[in-house]
């Protein structure tokens, strides 16, 4: 299903399947920005740039959450979580390896 504004333009859409359910939201241009799904992992919410450009997501499970973020190359930077073993925090250079990680 989709949905438009009164230019047309479209701005949401939603779409089921078997497993999963996807809920889109997009910008005034029609360029996708934020999407929210739902599976049997857990649900996942996905936030993209104004060049679609992945630039965070935050997840939850039943092992514990977390919230990743990425600079303009989609390159993981940073990441925070936490599980049933305890919390965690990740640093990543421009290349995407590690530099800080606690524990």
């Amino acid at each position: 299903m989709l949905l438009a504004d009164e230019k047309g333009t479209q701005r949401a859409g939603l779409a089921i399947d078997k497993d999963n359910a996807v809920l889109r939201l997009d910008d005034e241009r029609g360029t996708q920005r934020a999407k929210l799904a739902t599976g049997k992992d857990g649900p996942v919410l996905v936030l993209l740039d104004e060049k679609e450009t992945l630039r965070a997501t935050l997840g939850a499970s039943k092992d514990g959450a977390a919230l990743g973020l990425f600079d303009e190359k989609e390159t993981p930077r940073a990441g925070i979580g936490a599980t049933k073993d305890g919390p965690w925090l990740d640093l990543r250079d421009k290349d995407g390896k590690p530099i800080w990680r606690k524990p």
